[in-house]
């Protein structure tokens, strides 16, 4: 049996661990049932412009839990679950449509990190005429050769016997290394998302991020008529993205650039108000 919320926020200061609480049991909450599988997501605001954040792997959507508070006062927000079954780009793309759709939603600036940023790209490369804007936080550029730095990952994974993957990922984490009020908030967060990820969950991320990768596309020539921003977020210390972000400045080459000084590939969670601050100073600037 997992831990209780209770338990797992138990260190984190006691505004941060309600605020979290308050949220999860808002009307925020809203779920749709896709071709028999339920999405979860969030909607809130009422603004004119909308915002679509998109998780990380295995992320809830309160992942964007600060942004999507401070942005919900001046624009509609919606913000997608992950989800531990569907990977694929295409198929979580479709979601997030059909999702906007029913929310009354024609176009939007998505948002999204890790894993999100990634489906960004594939929006970006299929939907562009969805989208006003775009953020691409702390992700590498998806190319042909992220297919085959999966399959090697994939290798390796199979080759561990699972008791071993489960107790890596369910280990408690050590706090995270800044200096920064939500640190603990930021720890204790990431050790429930990998609660219920195994074996299994790993294994199947990876098979379907090899299979939809061939699915990508870039076209300089189309992207050039798009109207939108492109923004790109990294941070110095994220040893994912920022040794890689040469190749999404030079797939995006008109995209703004703002590195943070740290917070690694948890930047959002363990500095949600600068993030904030930075996403809502490129919002504003709209026309």
């Amino acid at each position: 049996m997992g831990l209780s919320f209770d338990d797992l926020y138990a260190d984190v200061p006691a505004d941060q661990r309600e605020a979290l609480r308050a949220f999860r049991q808002s009307e925020r909450q809203a779920e749709i049932e896709l071709d028999g599988r339920k999405w979860r997501y969030v909607a809130s605001g009422h603004g004119p412009k909308t915002v679509v954040f998109l998780p990380g792997a295995f992320a809830r959507a309160d992942i964007w839990l600060r942004p999507i508070l401070a942005l919900e006062r001046e624009y509609k927000v919606l913000a997608v679950d992950a989800s531990l079954e569907v990977f694929d780009a295409k198929r979580f793309c479709d979601a997030v449509l059909a999702i906007a759709d029913h929310e009354g939603v024609d176009r939007f600036t998505a948002v999204g990190t890790s894993y999100g940023g990634g489906l960004v790209q594939y929006l970006l490369a299929h939907h562009s005429h969805r989208l006003d804007h775009a953020v691409l936080s702390h992700c590498t550029a998806v190319t042909p050769q992220t297919a085959t730095l999966m399959r090697r990952i994939r290798r390796v994974v199979g080759l561990i016997p699972a008791f071993l993957i489960n107790a890596a990922l369910h280990r408690r984490r050590r706090p995270l290394p800044y200096d920064s009020p939500c640190t603990s908030f930021a720890t204790a967060y990431m050790r429930e998302l990998s609660g219920p990820v195994d074996k299994k969950v790993l294994s199947r991320f990876l098979d379907q991020t090899i299979e939809s990768t061939p699915t990508f596309r870039h076209d300089p020539l189309a992207l050039a008529a798009w109207p939108g921003r492109i923004l790109i977020l990294t941070s110095k210390d994220d040893r994912t993205s920022f040794p890689r972000l040469n190749e999404l400045t030079e797939r995006y080459p008109s995209a703004e650039v703002h590195v943070f000084d740290e917070g690694g590939h948890a930047t959002v969670l363990v500095f949600p108000d600068r993030v904030s601050d930075v996403l809502g100073a490129f919002l504003s600037r709209d026309a």
